[in-house]
């Protein structure tokens, strides 16, 4: 699975550029030697689901988790990017 966490490291050491959440680019800054600029494009607000096949339902531990995450959401997410979960 690609994450975008290995995208700071991939810019600093090559001539690449990357479009990363902002909260991500700021981070990576103040760890790498890049820099940070506005892209040239309106880009939409990134919208985060979840998603398990259905027989995924009936299991305690997957239902566990699944809860959980529901619950941890709203702190992870910054104010402007939490409508909607509740």
């Amino acid at each position: 699975m690609a994450s975008n966490l290995s995208l700071p490291d991939i810019v600093a050491t090559s001539g690449c550029l990357s479009l990363v959440p902002e909260s991500l680019a700021r981070k990576a800054v103040a760890q790498y030697p890049i820099q940070i600029f506005d892209p040239p494009m309106i880009v939409p607000d990134i919208c985060w689901v979840m998603i398990w096949h259905e027989r995924s339902e009936i299991d305690a531990i997957v239902k566990w988790a699944m809860d959980a995450v529901i619950r941890s959401a709203p702190a992870l997410l910054s104010p402007e990017h939490a409508h909607g979960i509740s």
